[in-house]
């Protein structure tokens, strides 16, 4: 099965298929394969709890100074965003949500996180909404990690595929 359990087109068998090769889903949507080293080389620098909690803060402060960036970029008449306005809008709107949460639970969350957001800056809500959509995308595809996806082969790349994101 590809990674990110994204059904995978079984057209090609496993003996067509270039050693050292994993399925996965490249950002464009086409099912290929990734090197398993690649992959690996991502998940190695988290070897016990403590490099995992360590990690884990590294992300986040990526993730907070990223947003501010991206929306401090987009937004009108020289305003700024901190960090740690956009990690208590990372907080509410998409940390503190669960796996078990449904959609509109999400949806409220985001909406929240934008509402605080609204008010920390003085931005109406209507005119900030677009402007931190735009620049989440733009957050999350800055801080995840790219590795090339390839056909069976092994050799004819079509597409990346992203770990990671904001975090």
């Amino acid at each position: 099965q590809p990674l990110r359990g994204v059904a995978f087109d079984a057209a090609v068998s496993e003996g067509d298929v270039a050693s050292g090769l994993v399925a996965v889903v490249a950002t464009n949507g086409r099912t290929g394969y990734a090197y398993r080293e690649q992959l690996e080389h991502v998940e190695a620098e988290v070897t016990n709890p403590g490099e995992a909690v360590a990690y884990m803060e590294r992300l986040q402060l990526q993730s907070d100074e990223t947003l501010a960036q991206q929306l401090t970029e987009r937004l009108p008449d020289g305003a700024s965003v901190s960090a740690g306005d956009a990690k208590r809008f990372l907080d509410v709107a998409v940390r503190n949500a669960s796996a078990s949460m449904r959609e509109g639970e999400y949806t409220a969350a985001w909406n929240q996180g934008l509402a605080e957001l609204s008010e920390a800056l003085g931005i109406p809500v209507d005119e900030l909404g677009p402007i931190l959509r735009d620049a989440y995308w733009a957050a999350n595809e800055a801080v995840a990690e790219r590795i090339p996806v390839y056909e069976a082969d092994g050799e004819t790349q079509i597409g990346e595929f992203a770990l990671g994101g904001l975090a």
